[in-house]
């Protein structure tokens, strides 16, 4: 990640969330390693381990929302995982 070399960074982060999915931490770092090389789909998939470690949280669906703003061009699992979140949190705003 130093290197700048941010997709293989989050690849390797990712492969750690396999072995250890519950370590928020390294979810969240690839997370940001992905954001940072502009790869949504692999960050709205680091995202995901988020969500399953804590449903409640209402920051990896606000993330998801920013990364996929409009709702008209969303992949279908993130429209899912929005409406998810609508539903786990309370904000209705998640799912527009």
């Amino acid at each position: 990640e130093e290197a700048g070399n941010y997709i293989e960074a989050g690849d390797y982060y990712l492969k750690a969330l396999e072995l250890d999915p519950l370590n928020r931490a390294t979810a969240v770092i690839a997370v940001n390693a992905y954001i940072r090389a502009g790869d949504s789909s692999r960050a709205a998939e680091a995202l995901e381990y988020l969500i399953a470690i804590d449903p409640n949280d209402p920051a990896p669906y606000n993330t998801l929302k920013q990364l996929y703003p409009d709702a008209a061009s969303r992949p279908q699992r993130v429209t899912q995982l929005l409406q998810q979140g609508a539903q786990n949190t309370g904000d209705a705003s998640l799912a527009q």
